[in-house]
């Protein structure tokens, strides 16, 4: 008989079993995550999924026990685990192949590759959520995606190009909470920094702009397996929802010598989104001193204490003891 459990600290022999399965199934180990549905059958695991914070993914049935159910019974039981964690809007990935399968369940389309899907399971939630955004009725605004943690003088240079170049501009500034700045300081300092540039609107990136829901392995430099299939169907997302329904007709990017992940979705960028009407402007990094600004370097200033430095690469840096925040 079939038994359907949730698994958050696994044995050793759960991993293994879990690692055949996904080797199996084509796809990468799952590295880490809040919860583990798995049914088990006379000892074998016969399907199974895992839920990262609102990702549903790594969602696999053992070959020959497709067309059984059993996907079904593991994702309604992460939907109600996610629920019982008060979290209601979850998104799916899962091979192209599998997206009727996920329908059924409740979960809609937001964006596909060639290979991949990504779903939700509310309707018209990017809707909801570009709803509130003014859009740009020429279609040629420009469009700026930071992580600004913290915002510096590059991010500030890379504005002040997008604003001379474009009637309006939506700064959108990524919503997860990542040290030592959290979403709402990261605003703060945002809209502080470009106050004065004419047609610069900053908001929140919320879910659909490279978030941990779009683009959960961003967050993760250690894990490489996914991150090409998560960065199409992020940009694919952005190309053919987001910047049509804004009127976004560039996207404005620093080149990235210090991260190799955002190099890589950099490079993806320029290739993927010319060809769905998005143009990419690629600027050169600003230096000081001959050395390139980067946030990562005012974070290592602060971690060492040396706040005047960091302060020098930032048009304006929140610090809690000068009672800014």
């Amino acid at each position: 008989m079939a038994a359907l459990e949730r698994i958050y600290h696994p044995t050793p022999a759960q991993l293994l079993a879990l690692a055949a399965l996904y080797e199996q199934a084509g796809l990468a180990a799952a590295g880490r995550w809040d919860c583990l549905a798995a049914v088990w059958e006379d000892g074998e695991l016969a399907a199974a999924g895992i839920r990262e914070g609102k990702v549903l993914t790594h969602l696999a049935a053992a070959p020959g026990r497709q067309g059984e159910g059993l996907m079904a019974a593991v994702v309604s039981e992460l939907v109600k685990e996610a629920a019982e964690q008060g979290i209601y809007r979850l998104f799916l990935f899962t091979k192209l192949k599998n997206r009727e399968a996920f329908s059924a369940l409740g979960f809609y389309p937001l964006a596909e590759t060639e290979e991949a899907t990504m779903l939700e399971n509310q309707r018209d939630g990017l809707a909801k959520f570009l709803r509130p955004i003014p859009v740009d009725e020429t279609g040629q605004a420009g469009c700026i995606v930071a992580h600004a943690n913290p915002f510096t003088l590059g991010h500030l240079a890379l504005v002040e190009k997008a604003a001379a170049q474009c009637r309006r501009v939506y700064l959108f500034i990524l919503a997860e909470e990542t040290a030592p700045f959290s979403p709402a300081e990261r605003l703060k300092m945002a809209k502080k920094a470009v106050k004065g540039l004419p047609g610069v609107m900053v908001l929140s990136g919320g879910d659909y702009l490279v978030s941990a829901a779009t683009f959960p392995d961003y967050f993760y430099p250690d894990r490489a397996a996914g991150r090409k299939a998560n960065c199409q169907l992020d940009l694919t997302l952005f190309g053919q929802k987001i910047a049509p329904a804004l009127g976004i007709g560039t996207r404005f990017v620093g080149t990235e010598p210090f991260s190799r992940v955002t190099d890589d979705y950099n490079r993806a960028m320029a290739e993927l989104l010319p060809g769905m009407g998005v143009r990419v402007s690629v600027m050169p990094r600003v230096e000081i001193s001959g050395l390139p600004i980067s946030a990562s370097q005012v974070r290592q200033a602060l971690a060492a204490g040396d706040f005047a430095e960091a302060k020098r690469l930032c048009p304006f840096l929140p610090h809690k003891e000068e009672g800014i925040l």
